[in-house]
């Protein structure tokens, strides 16, 4: 990875335009707003989560692209987000769950997608809950992103790569 730094914004649309035309993936975070990134909206719902394992940050982290990449990941082929969400949801329809553990409880233990989602949930949580909220956060993290490898031919994946680099060196 090589980080540029500019200091005369003019020439900038002309660098990012150099480099795309030779296929180099750039990543740009000046202004940008951050709520709209993937990665913010994971570290929004973790830290939802870590505040109070109610069902709705349940229900915000279950919800989040690099979570749903995470249960993928660990539960191998026979993984169906869409099967895990509707689940989510019809728990949600038919019991109203307060929380983490009232929908562990109250699930369906046939729901396999159902069931497996909520293990990692708790794994998260029991994770972020343990000791001081840095290595907590970073054990979650860790959790969530161990077993998914990028695809830095996509150009999203690699983009997210980058802004992430982007943002540890900061």
């Amino acid at each position: 990875m090589v980080a540029l730094g500019l200091a005369d914004p003019e020439v900038l649309p002309l660098v990012e335009n150099a480099l795309s035309r030779v296929n180099v993936t750039h990543y740009n975070p000046e202004g940008r707003l951050r709520h709209s990134e993937r990665f913010f909206a994971l570290l929004s719902a973790l830290a939802a989560l870590v505040r109070a394992p109610a069902f709705e940050a349940v229900a915000g982290l279950a919800r989040c692209p690099d979570f749903l990449a995470c249960l993928a990941a660990r539960s191998g082929p026979g993984f169906s987000a869409a099967g895990f969400l509707k689940e989510l949801d019809e728990l949600r329809a038919r019991r109203l769950p307060a929380d983490l553990a009232t929908a562990r409880a109250m699930m369906n233990p046939k729901n396999k997608h159902l069931a497996h989602g909520l293990d990692v949930i708790e794994e998260v949580h029991a994770a972020l809950t343990d000791g001081e909220f840095s290595s907590g956060a970073i054990a979650a993290l860790t959790l969530i992103f161990r077993d998914r490898r990028l695809d830095l031919k996509r150009t999203e994946e690699a983009r997210a790569l980058l802004g992430l680099k982007a943002r540890v060196a900061a």
